[in-house]
């Protein structure tokens, strides 16, 4: 009886346990993070009364990428992954398959809402593929959804004729809810 008793007390708690962002949960703190990676030499990108941001590259989905945890008032309210290029420096096409195949990955979790924008579309064989996408100048594809926690999770790639901006972000749901109110 015993047995059952302590696999009750367990299972709740390792459901409840999930992480929001990498290891982390919502509201841990800087200490936690440097106690949960202590391999890892973290920058501190921002650094005022109300928002720091910790940061540090690794790869991700098979791209290099930096990774922010973004802690307000010293509770962790966001996590960025950032992959970005220079247009001349990379192939777009493939930058666009990685941005695909990390939105597959999201897809097996979470429907994704997509919301996209293909600027100066002159092709008359146009088709939605990453081939016929990378020939725009201008591309703007977004995908977002809201999790069953609460989490945000936003997904954007933005081509233009200076930069490749792929991003990856989640936001906890007390600090959306607390900027929405903000902005109102």
């Amino acid at each position: 009886m015993k047995k059952y008793m302590y696999l009750f007390l367990f299972v709740p708690i390792v459901s409840f346990s999930q992480n929001d962002f990498r290891k982390m949960n919502w509201g841990e703190s800087p200490k936690t993070l440097k106690e949960k990676y202590t391999n890892i030499q973290f920058r501190i990108e921002n650094e005022d009364a109300q928002l720091v941001v910790y940061s540090h590259s690794a790869r991700i989905y098979g791209s290099e990428s930096t990774i922010r945890y973004v802690f307000d008032n010293g509770r962790l309210a966001m996590g960025v992954f950032t992959f970005a290029a220079n247009v001349e420096s990379i192939n777009t096409e493939r930058y666009l398959l990685n941005f695909f195949n990390i939105s597959d990955s999201i897809n097996t979790e979470h429907l994704m809402i997509k919301d996209s924008d293909w600027i100066d579309y002159t092709q008359e064989s146009y088709t939605e593929s990453s081939e016929s996408i990378s020939k725009l100048k201008n591309i703007r594809y977004v995908e977002s959804c809201q999790t069953k926690t609460g989490t945000v999770i936003n997904h954007i790639f933005k081509r233009d004729n200076i930069s490749i901006i792929h991003v990856l972000g989640y936001v906890s749901d007390s600090y959306r809810n607390k900027n929405v109110n903000k902005n109102d």
